[in-house]
């Protein structure tokens, strides 16, 4: 039940993460005449998997090293994306979209060789992470007001510490648990976990400063526009 719902989570953040280009891919199919097959993989692909469900294997095996390798791929191709449309014309629709369909399916395929074999965390009230989400809200609240004007900008920003700081503390958990697995139980009193808060809350730090970059390149677009 742990793996089921960990992977039901995993899949549900995937979704949001990709929500719009996967929406795009399915209204750019839709109106395709060429590519209007897409809409109909994901239905065959479920089907066939229903159909050989009974010759899928019985036993979880973890393979980390490519799940790393497949989710670090992922990753690579969604900021090369975003990073294309950021510093030039945008890409075209068909290219766009393989880009980003290929980055979702990379980080879906990675989900699932992660596995924690034969250990329980329990996570204690002085490890939930709410002093630095605290310290992180008042940072986007501090960086809304500097730098961003449009009010929906700042309540963006601003919101974008919800999800942050819950992904956030469920790596530092996964990290602490893989360590856990893959070098030995003594790592859960290692200086990472007992002192990595800090750590984690610079790398939080980097997705809310790209967010507020996005924002506020957004907002010096469309100014020009508004003072017509």
């Amino acid at each position: 039940m742990w793996r089921f719902w960990g992977g039901a989570c995993f899949v549900i953040v995937l979704l949001a993460v990709f929500g719009q280009p996967l929406l795009g891919l399915a209204n750019y199919a839709a109106h395709s005449s060429l590519h209007s097959h897409i809409l109909l993989i994901p239905f065959v692909s479920g089907y066939l998997l229903y159909l050989r469900r009974d010759q899928l294997p019985k036993e979880r095996v973890a393979d980390l090293p490519f799940g790393i390798v497949l989710l670090a791929c992922g990753l690579g191709v969604f900021l090369f994306t975003h990073w294309l449309s950021f510093a030039g014309p945008a890409p075209a629709d068909n290219y766009y979209f393989v880009l980003l369909t290929t980055s979702f399916l990379c980080c879906l395929v990675a989900g699932g060789f992660f596995q924690l074999p034969n250990i329980t965390i329990e996570v204690a009230q002085e490890c939930s992470g709410i002093r630095s989400s605290w310290v992180l809200l008042m940072t986007s609240i501090l960086a809304a007001n500097l730098f961003l004007k449009t009010p929906w900008r700042r309540f963006a920003l601003v919101a974008f510490v919800i999800p942050l700081a819950i992904l956030r503390n469920g790596f530092r958990i996964l990290v602490i648990g893989l360590l856990c697995v893959n070098v030995g139980p003594q790592m859960i009193h290692s200086v990472i976990h007992r002192r990595g808060g800090p750590i984690f809350f610079v790398l939080s730090l980097i997705p809310l400063l790209l967010l507020l970059w996005w924002l506020r390149r957004g907002e010096i677009r469309t100014r020009p526009v508004e003072s017509r």
